[in-house]
């Protein structure tokens, strides 16, 4: 669900400030963060739940959220192993 578009974009007053004072990585846990045009350029290390994933903002991600960019959850979480079929082998008379 989007926000309101009477609102401002959601971050805390000290994000951006700290952002914007970084010339290198900017290595975060917080995903709500909403990408405005002076981001763009930057690159961001975002936090996965047990690792960082490095991202750099481009001009297309202007509008997302910084949490659209990272995958919290597992693809192979359900997946099982095939069962092997065994052989038949036909017994000469």
């Amino acid at each position: 669900m989007k926000r309101s578009s009477w609102k401002y974009p959601f971050a805390a007053p000290w994000t951006y400030r700290n952002i914007l004072a970084r010339k290198h990585v900017i290595v975060t846990r917080m995903r709500n963060v909403l990408i405005v045009k002076t981001l763009v350029g930057k690159k961001l290390s975002l936090y996965n739940g047990k690792n960082y994933r490095s991202h750099a903002l481009t001009k297309s991600d202007i509008g997302h959220k910084f949490g659209e960019f990272v995958c919290t959850r597992r693809a192979d979480g359900l997946i099982h192993a095939k069962k092997k079929k065994k052989k038949v082998v036909k017994k000469k008379k």
